[in-house]
């Protein structure tokens, strides 16, 4: 879920569940999204899948879809 949407920045807070497959705990963090304006179309709030592109222990979001 999106707690926060910053498109200046082109940063968003997600809360998102436990992801077993690379062994995170379910947890609140802010990501990066590439480009930028995947963002504009997204509320906070809205339920979103969205995928990670990982760049050593970074990561950048690549696509955001909301879930209907």
């Amino acid at each position: 879920m999106g707690e926060a949407i910053d498109t200046v920045k082109g940063t968003v807070t997600i809360t998102h569940e436990a992801t077993a497959s690379i062994q995170w705990p379910a947890v609140t963090m802010t990501l990066k999204a590439d480009p930028p304006s995947l963002l504009i179309d997204n509320r906070i709030g809205e339920m979103v899948s969205f995928t990670l592109l990982p760049t050593g222990m970074k990561r950048t979001i690549t696509t955001v879809v909301p879930v209907k």
